[in-house]
């Protein structure tokens, strides 16, 4: 493969994968979930039904068709736990939109038949699903996790010109598994968005619908890392000031009419370039804070006019967005309307990013009016997407900055209602991390605490408590995916 260029520094392909050396721990405490295999009497070995057919929607002709290194691997109980558990429980949580079919059973499932670094990827992010849940598995998800760094590096060097889509998909995946579960103190997620971000720039097939879907997928990761870490998102700092608007993905993986509803980031998808923007803001706050340590009062006035103005426009845009649907929200095929979670799960973003703007870009406090409007409305719509019992695979940021600043009985009980379901249904590390915060954040925020809390800190005067700072004691990052 030649040269790739991420922030204007040469890269092999090899540089793109790193391995993790942290250890994972089962947590003795959490609740166990029993997901038995469904075996079917099969010239297959015992290779459960459900997964024989989604392993043959892949292109081959031959009817039933398995490649002989996954039959050997589905031979081993353990990798066809793993693998049963991600064809048939985790696909389902990460995407949106089911309504003419899941793009992972699809699209990700079938290209696991002949590649390594895609199937020990699945391995690796089942096992750490199921590792958090209390499920015992004989071999550690980094085990898995490291075995696909391996293979992926093998892969390259062995043919660096076409594996593209094998690359991507393996990293994407390892980036599900960075966010969602890994249960160490180190996360890689920033590098493993760089990669991909360089395979997108060397891998151009825009017709293909894997690619579409990876593409999607880093798009949303990209903007939710920088959001949750504080950083500028990859694709900022190379330089794309703006998102171009996204046209929305269909349950196939082809582009669907404006206004309908994408498989990976519901309705979303016309809201998203504004959330770039919005994490966009990080650079400019950053270089205001360095002026303001250098002493240079005429740089941090210019740039703090900047970052208002900035900050001013992200506002309008968030305020004069507005859900664009129609007909073309539904498949072909599909008798139902779609479920009210998808317009709720967006609205609820859109109040959120409101409260994230003012709290962290325009200094509002935390009883500020427009700050405590906006979280009750984001949790209201929070609450309404959990009770309609529809897909919940990206509503912790909007939950999680709602939540932070929820002050008063009534929010809290909703915030702590729509986390003890989404830990129920999606039953992810991430969102049981972020839960401690939420909860030591209101634990800080009782009179009674803050006179510790200040001395704690060696601050001098009350100062707000804030999420990330709790996060930072706690010793680990924190992905609100």
């Amino acid at each position: 493969m030649a040269s790739i260029w991420v922030n204007n520094t040469a890269t092999s392909a090899t540089d793109i994968v790193v391995l993790r050396s942290t250890s994972v721990h089962d947590d003795k405490n959490a609740s166990s979930i029993n997901e038995p295999i469904r075996r079917a009497s099969s010239p297959f070995g015992g290779i459960p039904l459900k997964m024989l057919n989604l392993l043959t929607r892949s292109a081959s002709p031959q009817f039933g068709y398995v490649s002989p290194t996954l039959h050997d691997d589905l031979r081993d109980s353990e990798k066809a736990q793993l693998f049963d558990h991600f064809c048939n429980v985790l696909s389902r949580l990460i995407v949106l939109r089911e309504g003419g079919g899941n793009l992972f059973q699809q699209l990700i499932v079938p290209l696991s038949q002949h590649s390594q670094p895609v199937r020990e990827a699945t391995y690796a992010l089942a096992g750490g699903h199921l590792e958090y849940r209390g499920q015992s598995v004989r071999h550690s998800s980094v085990y898995f996790y490291n075995r696909a760094i391996r293979s992926l590096r093998l892969s390259i060097t062995r043919a660096p010109d076409t594996c593209n889509k094998e690359a991507l998909t393996t990293i994407i995946l390892l980036i599900c598994y960075e966010a969602l579960v890994q249960n160490g103190h180190s996360n890689m997620i920033s590098q493993h968005l760089h990669g991909v971000m360089a395979l997108l720039n060397s891998y151009r097939d825009t017709s293909d619908p894997t690619r579409r879907l990876l593409e999607r997928a880093f798009v949303f990761y990209d903007v939710v890392t920088a959001l949750s870490l504080g950083t500028v998102s990859v694709t900022s700092n190379l330089g794309r000031r703006s998102l171009q608007p996204l046209n929305p993905l269909s349950s196939q993986g082809n582009t669907a009419p404006g206004g309908s509803s994408d498989a990976f980031l519901s309705m979303t998808v016309s809201l998203w370039p504004i959330m770039h923007k919005l994490s966009s803001l990080h650079k400019f706050k950053s270089e205001v804070l360095k002026a303001t340590c250098s002493n240079d009062n005429s740089k941090m006035l210019a740039l703090q006019s900047e970052l208002y103005k900035q900050a001013k426009e992200v506002e309008d845009a968030l305020l004069g967005w507005y859900l664009q649907c129609g007909l073309e929200m539904f498949e072909p095929g599909q008798k139902k309307a779609p479920k009210p979670s998808v317009f709720s799960s967006a609205l609820a973003y859109r109040h959120s990013a409101l409260v994230f703007l003012y709290r962290t870009f325009l200094g509002h406090s935390r009883g500020h009016h427009l700050v405590q409007h906006h979280v009750s409305k984001s949790l209201e719509y929070c609450m309404a997407t959990v009770t309609s019992n529809g897909p919940l695979g990206t509503l912790l940021w909007p939950l999680f900055i709602a939540a932070v600043d929820a002050e008063n009985e009534e929010q809290r009980k909703f915030a702590t209602d729509a986390f003890l379901e989404m830990d129920r249904r999606q039953g992810m590390q991430n969102i049981a991390r972020a839960w401690c915060i939420v909860q030591e954040v209101w634990r800080r925020m009782n009179p009674r605490n803050m006179q510790t809390v200040n001395e704690k800190l060696g601050v001098g005067i009350q100062t707000e408590n804030d999420w990330r700072t709790v996060r930072a004691e706690m010793g680990f990052e924190l992905i609100l995916a």
